[in-house]
């Protein structure tokens, strides 16, 4: 009992000494790991100094190569020139005029006159007939003025065509005769927008004949190019009336 006894004290001191490194080791493994933290937080910390204390790069040197050109050497100065100096001109001293001698004058004596080219006297001349010019030709008319020309005499022939003697008791009692003028305003379409009686004949039943012949009537509308600018155009007419059977 007393050796049993004796012993527990010393697994209680083994057990002791195992839970110590036991704690040791763990403590050890924690200061560890905080001083791990520790130098990286100091090196986080301490980066930006090192980067900005860190020189900058400088920027590369660009050289540029001119070529050199050697200045052109100035032009020689030209040489003086002599003064060219021109030949004196001597004038021939005129020859002496011979003397004519009495054989000279014989001898112009004795020579010919030239003779005289005669020329034939000229004809008289005949008598220019000159022409009259002509007269020069009349200008065409405008194609306007020939269509309205041609519309006008259509409208003649018309109402000539349209032309009725009054009828009735007192026509043939009376028997007019005469001539009527008319006027009629006609719309580019050949519509009828008034009308009247411009001349009398002296007739009443003649005046209402000729202003029933232009109601009757049935017109054709103005050509395109007739009376430009006109939408509706004034025309006039006589119309004569003769008794049947005269």
């Amino acid at each position: 009992m007393m050796a049993l006894d004796s012993l527990l004290p010393l697994d209680s001191l083994l057990k002791l000494m195992r839970d110590a490194r036991a704690d040791f080791a763990r403590h050890a493994a924690a200061l560890l790991v905080t001083l791990s933290c520790f130098a990286a937080l100091w090196f986080t910390a301490s980066q930006p100094v090192w980067l900005a204390s860190a020189p900058a790069a400088t920027a590369p040197i660009q050289l540029m190569l001119e070529e050199w050109v050697a200045p052109m050497p100035a032009p020689p100065a030209p040489a003086p020139t002599a003064p060219s100096v021109k030949p004196r001109e001597v004038a021939a001293a005129p020859l002496p005029t011979p003397l004519p001698t009495a054989n000279t004058a014989v001898a112009e004596s004795m020579t010919p006159a030239p003779l005289r080219a005669t020329t034939p006297a000229a004809a008289p001349a005949a008598p220019m007939v000159t022409t009259p010019p002509a007269p020069p030709p009349e200008p065409p008319k405008p194609a306007s003025a020939t269509l309205e020309a041609d519309f006008i005499a259509r409208v003649r022939s018309l109402l000539n065509a349209a032309k009725r003697y009054p009828t009735g008791r007192e026509a043939s009692m009376q028997r007019p005769q005469g001539k009527a003028r008319v006027w009629f305003t006609l719309t580019r379409n050949g519509s009828l927008v008034d009308s009247g009686v411009q001349d009398s004949s002296n007739s009443l039943l003649l005046d209402g004949a000729a202003l029933a012949t232009v109601r009757r009537a049935a017109f054709s509308a103005f050509p395109p190019e007739a009376w430009p600018g006109q939408e509706q155009h004034r025309f006039s007419a006589d119309l004569e009336f003769l008794t049947p059977g005269s």
